[in-house]
């Protein structure tokens, strides 16, 4: 197996110019062999699927995830493919899209910082539901997720290289995503370059999302990647039947997805979309270690280690002073209330993830309940007492960047605590510290998947089960032994994997 080159048969370069971005995408995802993905990619897939599951357990009861449930089984339909923990049998898109809100519904999911996106959200649940659809191997599943991949974030570093506002607004991981889910769907169901490209097309009139559900603290965000799933199951199939969706999703000069969504008209050749690397963008997917956005993780990770260094407690705490990036950050750096849905104000703002850090010394899910967060006064009190710094004169400096992560990657982020004895604490901690890929083991792995079925209620045997059925898929005839790992209980649902 080659273990050295992320790359299309040599033989079929030389044909790249006479095709667009679209065509280009729709290739990679299509024509690269099994031998062409390497060991560190299929490791790395091991480890995100293991943690996409974890999150998928936790996230099965979040707010919002139950009445959206309820709707879908109401809706009822063929029962073709299967949703995680619950066992639900729904229509494919149906299915993923429930399998998606799950995942994302914590905030606990991964994220690919140099392509700007949540990425396993979309891809993951697309490519499960194909491959249930289609009887695909354990190996097909695994494929089809590290070439979802690796699309969904090629196409998502073009548009992270915009400097245009109207960016900002979209959300990257449902817009972007969406063609991710969609390589993986069309990949693991055995279709054709010329059905993914139109495939593609029909994606992009679907693609959608949007921060305001963000910036509002609502739950719509954590459905979006679902939507995103979704339509890859709808792009998929259409087009697997002849329909049409256009060929130039992605460069189209009038209405592609780059001249909508960030205003690019200077795109990437498709030779330099299609050259050969010596990885797969999968393996640089970050692993989050708090439930929280991503944003906040650095500061976070500075409340616990300076609070467990100095035992510092509610009582000796006069302030907090928290330093991000020149610009802050528009995401997290907001004064924190408990608004309508206080797990989600608490899990987007830098200041609820010092004081929680600095009080309880942890940041897990418990700390991020609706009640917890309501309950827990004396964290609440504290975040809201959190002052921001724009500017701050001696930051540490940062590394280079070198390895195309985003240059705040290496910023030091700096937490200040003044005490009421008159000391001033400092910690500084970059976001690379607690986000970089190579830092998370598969121990870790494991450790968050305890955490998460704890946290569900999910305890007897269902972590052991989860690491057995991923440590075994890729020699799996199918991917039953997955959907049945983490079943949460088949006599309230409509249907077991099994079945």
């Amino acid at each position: 197996m080659n273990t050295t080159r992320n790359t299309l048969p040599n033989d079929q370069h030389d044909k790249s110019a006479e095709m667009g971005l679209t065509r280009a995408a729709a290739r990679l995802a299509i024509e690269t062999t099994s031998d062409a993905i390497t060991i560190p990619a299929r490791q790395a897939a091991c480890k995100l699927i293991t943690d996409t599951l974890a999150v998928a357990i936790a996230g099965h009861t979040a707010p919002g995830i139950e009445p959206t449930r309820a709707q879908l089984r109401e809706w009822g339909g063929c029962g073709e493919a299967h949703t995680l923990v619950w066992g639900d049998a729904l229509p494919a898109p149906q299915s993923a899209f429930l399998n998606g809100a799950m995942i994302h519904a914590l905030d606990y999911d991964d994220i690919h910082l140099p392509g700007g996106v949540h990425i396993m959200c979309s891809v993951f649940p697309a490519a499960l539901a194909g491959a249930e659809l289609a009887g695909a191997t354990g190996r097909t599943l695994v494929e089809a997720v590290i070439m979802g991949v690796e699309v969904g974030v090629r196409i998502g570093a073009i548009n992270a290289s915009s400097d245009d506002t109207r960016i900002h607004g979209f959300f990257s991981s449902s817009v972007i995503g969406g063609f991710g889910a969609t390589a993986a769907a069309c990949r693991v169901r055995g279709m054709s370059v010329d059905q993914t490209v139109q495939a593609f097309g029909l994606c992009l009139s679907q693609a959608s999302g949007s921060r305001q559900a963000l910036f509002d603290m609502s739950l719509a965000k954590r459905l979006q990647p679902g939507f995103a799933a979704r339509s890859a199951m709808w792009s998929s199939a259409l087009a697997q039947r002849g329909v049409t969706g256009g060929h130039r999703a992605l460069e189209g000069s009038e209405a592609g997805l780059f001249r909508l969504f960030s205003g690019l008209t200077d795109l990437p050749t498709p030779e330099t979309f299609l050259e050969p690397r010596d990885f797969y963008e999968i393996e640089r997917a970050s692993i989050k270690r708090f439930p929280a956005c991503g944003a906040t993780h650095a500061i976070t990770q500075a409340a616990i280690q300076l609070s467990t260094q100095h035992g510092l407690t509610a009582d000796n705490i006069d302030r907090v002073e928290v330093y991000q990036k020149p610009a802050g950050d528009a995401l997290v750096d907001a004064p924190f209330e408990l608004g309508e849905t206080p797990q989600v104000n608490a899990q987007f703002s830098t200041a609820y993830g010092a004081a929680v850090g600095l009080l309880r010394r942890q940041a897990g899910l418990m700390q991020i309940t609706n009640d917890q967060v309501r309950d827990d006064t004396e964290v609440a009190d504290l975040a809201r007492r959190v002052i921001y710094h724009k500017h701050m004169d001696a930051v540490p400096p940062s590394d280079p960047v070198e390895d195309g992560f985003p240059s705040y990657f290496n910023l030091r982020e700096v937490l200040i605590v003044r005490t009421r004895d008159g000391r001033e604490l400092r910690h500084h901690v970059s976001r690379r510290q607690v986000l970089d890929p190579k830092l998370v083991t598969d121990e870790d792995v494991s450790h968050k998947l305890e955490e998460c079925c704890r946290y569900a209620g999910l305890e007897d045997g269902v972590s052991q089960r989860v690491l057995d059925a991923v440590k075994s898929l890729e020699d799996a005839p199918d991917i039953r032994a997955v959907l049945d790992s983490c079943i949460h209980d088949q006599e309230t649902t409509s249907g077991s994997p099994s079945v």
